[in-house]
């Protein structure tokens, strides 16, 4: 009989030989994704095949990312660690040498590639083809920026990266025509390239780092038709922005954000969707790439992202911060089709996950399936029993920026400053799914903060920052 080893592999666990398979792994990294962004979860009138696929073939859960900042939380992705053990809480920090869970991989054996916005590790690869943050200007220091100067067309990236800079997502260029045109078109075409190269005799790691679907940038026109207009043409209602300020750093003037239209937040809602079925795509293409090069029965696959991002939630627009779908990103972990035919697809209990997940999660998950030990300091932990229906994560879970520190539980949600300690805000979710009603103040809040206090005092407590190389 069949069964699922501790480390997740199909097979007889008596079976040294399915045991010590090849493991590759293929690690998708997005900027900006939301958990609820794609056709399979209904919420969205959007066409994605193969990120239904992705998700629905293995574990797919909802974590809390380290850092709801872009580069903070890139960094935690990569290096395993919480904000305040790696100290990258700035924009643009830079990520030392030798922590990541990536080094394990190196040391073990395995060869190592990365396309698109890998910058942050490139030091750690075998080969990289290296795409610039969206701030670059400069065709020398980007291979897409020379990619498109050798097509005479860097002019017209630079526009629409001088407009994002101006004016976020309110008043994009229109996209390119041709997918490979776009930043995230080219990154996925030049990781199925990479793919064909991979090797078949030792194992691989490949990260594909997209800029998207949060990079404020137009989708390519053709894209935008698998996105339904009509119903994303719902009123807007402008953010109360007194109510924001204590947990959520805002991207856009607030008098943009006040006089947008239904009509305007659609927009913008639409052109972030079209980017997901882009990126949808670019996935289809690059499994695709490892099926035909003879991989497929070898290689898990994961997605995530460095941060989440709002579409109109509370009258807010990407954002920094705490606010809804801001703090959550996917972690979606998808094994080889030999495992997957050893699990009961209709087996309900495969699917439940009754524990909170953080994405440091991600590198103890990708660091179980490689068999390498997780790096030194890496808090987070192994959701592989999350396949065999076991409950995977924790009990509490956080995530920070600037001053601001988010401690999770089952029930509760609470926001401290963190340098004086006072609790900015607290909700119910199990009564107020949408942190509507702050706590703070009232009697059914007081009674909890003494608690929620000595809880994040458990989770920062073992938390000691990690020297870089």
């Amino acid at each position: 009989m069949k069964s699922i080893s501790p480390l997740g592999w199909a097979g007889d666990v008596a079976d040294k030989e399915a045991v010590n398979a090849q493991r590759n792994i293929l690690l998708i990294v997005t900027t900006g994704q939301r958990g609820d962004a794609l056709g399979g979860a209904g919420v969205w009138p959007i066409q994605t095949p193969h990120l239904d696929r992705l998700a629905g073939d293995g574990l797919a859960l909802t974590a809390v990312s380290p850092s709801p900042a872009d580069w903070p939380g890139l960094v935690s992705l990569y290096s395993g660690l919480h904000v305040r053990q790696h100290g990258v809480a700035e924009s643009r920090g830079e990520m030392g040498r030798g922590m990541g869970w990536l080094r394990r991989f190196r040391d073990a054996g395995y060869h190592l590639a990365g396309v698109g916005r890998v910058g942050a590790i490139a030091e750690e690869l075998h080969e990289a083809r290296v795409v610039a943050e969206m701030e670059e200007t400069e065709p020398l220091r980007c291979e897409y920026l020379r990619y498109m100067h050798r097509r005479g067309m860097v002019d017209a990236v630079l526009e629409a990266r001088e407009r994002r800079e101006r004016s976020g997502p309110f008043d994009p260029v229109r996209g390119f025509a041709e997918p490979a045109n776009d930043v995230d078109g080219y990154i996925g075409q030049k990781a199925c390239e990479a793919i064909e190269r991979l090797p078949t005799d030792k194992p691989w790691v490949m990260v594909v780092g997209f800029t998207g679907p949060g990079n404020d940038l137009a989708a390519p026109v053709a894209y935008l038709d698998l996105v339904e207009e009509k119903p994303l043409k719902k009123k807007y209602v402008p953010a109360e922005l007194g109510r924001v300020d204590a947990f959520a750093e805002l991207h856009q003037p607030r008098s943009v954000l006040q006089s947008l239209s239904g009509s305007g937040a659609a927009k913008i809602q639409r052109d972030y969707l079209a980017r997901v079925c882009m990126i949808d795509c670019c996935v289809g293409m690059m499994r695709d790439a490892v099926k035909r090069h003879g991989h497929a029965d070898s290689t898990w696959t994961a997605l995530s992202s460095n941060r989440g991002h709002l579409l109109g939630e509370r009258g807010l627009f990407g954002c920094t911060g705490f606010v809804g779908s801001g703090s959550y990103v996917p972690i979606w972990i998808t094994p080889p089709k030999p495992m997957r035919e050893a699990v009961d697809p209709n087996d309900a209990a495969v699917r439940e996950n009754d524990g909170l997940v953080s994405g440091v999660d991600l590198a103890a998950t990708l660091c179980a399936i490689g068999r390498v030990d997780a790096p030194d300091g890496c808090q987070g932990v192994s959701l592989l029993g999350g396949l065999m229906g076991e409950t995977a994560g924790h009990a509490a879970v956080l995530s920070e920026f600037g001053k601001r520190l988010l401690l999770e539980t089952a029930q509760h949600k609470a926001m401290f400053d963190s340098e004086t300690g006072e609790v900015r805000a607290l909700f119910d979710v199990f009564i107020d799914e949408s942190e509507r009603s702050n706590l703070i103040g009232d009697p059914r809040g007081a009674a909890m903060v003494d608690m929620l206090r000595w809880r994040l005092a458990e989770l920062l407590l073992p938390m000691r920052p990690v020297l870089w190389n």
